[in-house]
């Protein structure tokens, strides 16, 4: 079964209108996830929680408040060169992931690798586990956001920037298709460049399990990458004040 995914069927639980009508993502043959914009008013308290967890630290929104997180959530969604949305799950209403999809050329990563006019970024949280598990439930999240942005005729390859300790994202981006690429030294962090183009996504099966990955590297190459990354920091960083380095 090819990935791409279009048409939907009525979510119970759900409040239709908050669904979007052009996207729905069926795996395991039986569930569903659907998309909606995201709604600080109601999602918010959900995503400081989400944020305050350890495997969310890569988010760096940890101590945040409430408030904090609403406003922020808030300025996302007024940005015109993006958009902020929640993954569903259409049986239940649960909350699934947060996603943030962006143009590479108005966003910091432009300026890190050679961008192509018809790429497309994202940034992803997932929820917590909760007490009912979904097997494999990440890699069907990751198919379900490339679906959706590949909906889009326009975007010809999606790219992405994990943190290149977010060992388990990087697994599962992996396995969604998504080709490893270089180290890339952000002010902020230090990430993975990750790529997928349309063709690669067509060629994937969702019905099938998770196949095994080439695993991305761990330490020492990632202390390596690390200690790069500082360094790189401190050195823009110093070029800036002599105004050596245009920022």
């Amino acid at each position: 079964m090819a990935c791409m995914s279009n048409g939907r069927s009525s979510p119970v639980n759900v409040i239709r209108a908050e669904v979007r009508d052009d996207f729905l993502f069926t795996f395991r043959g039986r569930e569903a996830i659907g998309i909606r914009v995201l709604d600080p008013g109601v999602d918010a308290a959900h995503l400081h929680d989400w944020f305050n967890r350890d495997y969310a630290r890569f988010w760096g929104m940890q101590h945040k408040s409430l408030e904090e997180v609403r406003t922020r959530l808030i300025k996302m969604l007024q940005r015109s060169d993006r958009e902020l949305l929640m993954g569903v799950r259409l049986s239940t209403g649960e909350r699934l992931f947060m996603l943030e999809c962006y143009r590479p050329e108005s966003d910091a990563l432009g300026r890190y690798y050679a961008v192509q006019p018809a790429d497309r970024g994202f940034h992803l949280i997932v929820a917590p586990p909760r007490h009912e598990r979904v097997p494999d439930l990440t890699y069907f999240v990751m198919l379900a956001l490339s679906g959706y942005l590949f909906r889009d005729p326009a975007v010809r390859r999606i790219v992405a920037e994990p943190d290149i300790r977010n060992h388990k994202m990087l697994v599962r981006c992996a396995q969604a298709g998504y080709e490893l690429g270089k180290a890339l030294y952000l002010p902020h962090k230090t990430a993975r460049l990750i790529s997928l183009t349309r063709e690669r996504f067509a060629q994937l099966d969702c019905a099938r399990a998770p196949p095994k990955p080439q695993l991305p590297p761990r330490a020492p190459l990632v202390s390596l990458h690390m200690t790069m990354g500082k360094l790189a920091t401190l050195l823009v960083r110093v070029g800036g004040k002599l105004r050596l380095i245009k920022r």
